[in-house]
């Protein structure tokens, strides 16, 4: 009888040991969904006053030229304004002088502070060099850093970044938010025909050094000239992409004919011969695509599909992209957008190599920085 109870005891105890877990598990999602719907209720409450916004102008600087005809390689970018928010601790220098060291950025990259035109010798598309100026929306939060983090993608971040739409003239718009705590977001909007992520990255550090009373290092007015890389392992990128792809294709249920493409954008700057410097202002990024049919994409190894993305990326090379230059010239009065996404191919773009904390007050890094919502 004692051995028969000794016997429960034990087996009751090892049913103890596999629901602990269980119940842990239960706790920590609960409490996790909770913290998500508290987050999002101080999000809703949280107001912000934006002002209406200056106009910073370049400070006089070297750089005497009256116009800038957009690149082949501008004019295939998509038309539209990337957006992005850095968040900083306090403490954060006066608005008065990131204003001023803001005019003093823009004497040397006087194509964010010009507008559009099309009175170029071309026909084509170019930038008016007439120091019109870069809009700086001033805005209060009721909140403090604390109240909003962590800074997830979500809606709450469209309220921390400058509004745009097609009636836009600034081809650089920012916006200070100040939190309650003495913190601040800078909310950035660019156009991508104006630069690349890698030109924004470069002239936000830039600005960045300038607030630091650090030099820093001209923009080239170059035009595009990079250099073919061996080929490499693949990166943490090509196998990212190859499993999205695959799981995309297969969640879309394609049939098993339809070809489907990954188009990937490739910065040429180190791939032209002789190659970019990284200082190159405008846009360097070349489009390549790895094609295949629905059903290679299912059913082959993740290796396989990483090899499509490999080849597809090791293949722009200084001939490649010469090639895509002249190209982009017979075309150039019919140029628009290079990609246009029917529904079947994937477009990821890669942020993972832009040193966009590297912009920062010389008090500490930022807190965050990312995309607007999503």
């Amino acid at each position: 009888m004692v051995n028969e109870l000794l016997l429960m005891q034990i087996r009751f105890a090892k049913y103890l040991k596999r629901f602990v877990p269980l119940e842990k598990s239960l706790i920590v999602k609960a409490q996790d969904k909770t913290f998500r719907v508290e987050k999002r209720e101080r999000e809703r409450r949280m107001k912000v006053l934006r002002g209406e916004g200056v106009l910073i102008k370049p400070c006089a600087g070297k750089d005497h030229r009256e116009l800038v005809e957009l690149n082949n390689l501008d004019l295939v970018a998509y038309p539209m304004y990337n957006k992005v928010l850095h968040v900083f601790e306090a403490p954060i220098p006066s608005s008065e002088v990131l204003k001023e060291t803001l005019g003093k950025v823009l004497a040397e990259f006087r194509e964010r502070a010009g507008r559009y035109t099309k009175d170029t010798p071309s026909g084509c598309l170019g930038i008016n060099l007439n120091d019109d100026g870069v809009l700086v929306i001033e805005a209060q939060a009721d909140g403090t850093i604390a109240d909003a983090m962590p800074f997830h993608p979500s809606t709450f971040l469209l309220k921390l970044v400058p509004l745009t739409s097609t009636v836009v003239n600034e081809l650089l718009l920012m916006q200070f938010t100040r939190f309650t705590c003495g913190g601040m977001a800078i909310g950035i909007a660019s156009h991508h025909h104006v630069a690349d992520g890698q030109a924004a990255t470069f002239f936000l550090n830039s600005w960045g050094k300038i607030i630091r009373g650090e030099s820093i290092i001209p923009p080239l007015k170059s035009k595009v000239n990079g250099s073919d890389k061996s080929r490499k392992p693949y990166t943490t990128f090509e196998i990212l992409v190859a499993y999205m792809w695959k799981s995309i294709t297969k969640a879309r249920g394609l049939d098993g004919d339809v070809q489907t493409k990954a188009c990937i954008s490739v910065d040429g700057r180190k791939r032209l011969n002789p190659p970019l410097p990284k200082e190159f202002f405008g846009n360097a990024v070349y489009d390549s695509s790895a094609q295949t049919s629905a059903s290679e994409i299912i059913n082959s190894s993740l290796e396989f599909t990483a090899d499509l993305i490999h080849n597809s990326i090791t293949k722009v090379g200084d001939s490649f992209i010469r090639s895509a230059i002249d190209y982009f010239e017979l075309r150039k009065q019919s140029l628009g957008p290079a990609r246009d996404n029917d529904g079947i191919d994937v477009m990821p773009v890669s942020w993972m190599n832009f040193p966009m904390q590297n912009f920062h007050f010389g008090t500490c890094e930022p807190v965050y920085v990312g995309p607007k919502a999503l």
